[in-house]
């Protein structure tokens, strides 16, 4: 897949969430999980922050 910014992703090999905060050219492995759907512009930002996922209803 080529992943955009916001989506949410497995990475299948080493079993990682993925989240893209920008675009990045074709990737192998990646399972689509999902979009960030609000605040995706704090993730573009360095430092450390707490993160909350929840299924949608």
């Amino acid at each position: 897949m080529t992943p955009e910014a916001g989506d949410i992703t497995y990475y299948a090999p080493w079993g990682n969430l993925a989240i893209f905060a920008r675009g990045r050219a074709y990737a192998r492995s990646l399972i689509p999980l999902g979009k960030v759907d609000s605040g995706l512009p704090v993730l573009q930002r360095h430092g450390p922050l707490a993160v909350q996922i929840r299924v949608a209803n």
